[in-house]
Formats: structure tokens, sequence, C-alpha cells
């Protein structure tokens, strides 16, 4: 089903706790909605003092958390700077993130921004939410660790003149190195010698 509703305490461990739970809906294309129950402190406080009516009443008119979110960063009075607005457009980015390239993210962000004032157009700024994500998606790419690759000595042929260096595979798939040559002990020119005479 994707008609969930976050109900979870009402303090800042368990608004951390939706906040977590929120963004892995969001990642399966869920907009998840969220319960406010102030004054009280949980559900069970809430239905106590409120009443199961109350609660369907919270239901029903419970927000889509991220619209909630979205909410708590536009300030009162609209900041009249640019740095001001690009800052908050990109906590906004980064609270719709998790949607990736969805509508449901693009419409929101372009919506802020013309509640900010901002003047560019909705396909530039989609354009900028876009970068936005591939920017992040490079963040989060693990850099591949060097590999030692055993090359030959063009003084000696004998796998005692063998050298290492350290190597790295570039975006386009070639190798590109990163150190210099690195002289093998005696020791290791053995275990290599081994490994070659005796696989």
């Amino acid at each position: 089903t994707k008609n969930i509703y976050l109900c979870l305490d009402n303090d800042a461990a368990g608004i951390e706790a939706a906040k977590r739970v929120h963004q892995f809906c969001l990642a399966q294309g869920i907009l998840a909605r969220y319960i406010d129950l102030s004054p009280d402190k949980d559900p069970d406080d809430f239905l106590k003092n409120q009443g199961m009516i109350k609660f369907q009443e919270k239901m029903d008119h419970a927000p889509i958390f991220l619209d909630h979110l979205i909410g708590k960063i536009l300030p009162e009075k609209t900041p009249q700077d640019s740095e001001t607005k690009l800052s908050l457009l990109k906590k906004v980015f980064g609270l719709c993130a998790p949607l990736g390239n969805q509508l449901e993210a693009t419409e929101r962000i372009v919506n802020y921004s013309q509640r900010l004032g901002i003047q560019s157009g909705g396909e530039a700024i989609a354009q900028s939410y876009r970068e936005y994500l591939q920017t992040e998606s490079r963040k989060k790419t693990p850099a591949k660790h060097p590999t030692l690759v055993a090359t030959k000595s063009p003084l000696d042929e004998n796998i005692t003149g063998e050298q290492t260096t350290a190597v790295t595979e570039n975006p386009t798939g070639g190798q590109t190195k990163i150190a210099g040559p690195v002289e093998l002990s005696r020791g290791e020119k053995r275990f290599l010698q081994e490994c070659v005479l005796h696989p």
C-alpha cells in the first residue's frame, strides 16, 4: 500500500525517527502523510485525552510529510537577497532528492521557488535540481581503490627485476598512474617468482 501515515512520539526523537522512515518511503516513491499529535506527547496520550474521533480527524487532514517539512523551511518573511533564497531552495532540493527526478519532486521545487520569489523559470529550476542530483550521486559513488600491477623492468627480463606501480581506473575506462614505480623487496621478489614457477 502507498497509504502510509507517520504517527510517532511528538518529541525530538520521534520526529527524527519519522524523518528516517520518511526517507525510506520517498525512495520507494511513497508520499507518506504526517499526523501531528500536538499538544499530546504520543499516540497513547492523544487517544486518552482526545479520543478516537479526534484521531480520525487528524488522519483525514494529515498533510503529506514532505510538504510539512518544506513548509517549515519557508520563513515567515520572504528573504530579499538572492543568496538566502538559493540556500533555502537547496535545502528543498535535499528534502526532495530521495524522489529523484520524479514529477512529485520537480513540481514541489518549482512551486517553492515561486513562493520564494525566485525569478528563474520552471525549466531552469528543474535543470538546477537535476544537476544537484547528479552532483550528489557522484559524491555517493565509492572511489575505486588503487591496485598494484607488476611491470617488468626493461633492464632485466627476469622476475627479480619486477617493479610495482599503483594504478586506478579513470572515468573513461582507461588506467591512470597515480604513483611511481616502487622497488620490490627481496622477499617480495622471491614470493612472486615462486608464484610464477609454481602457480
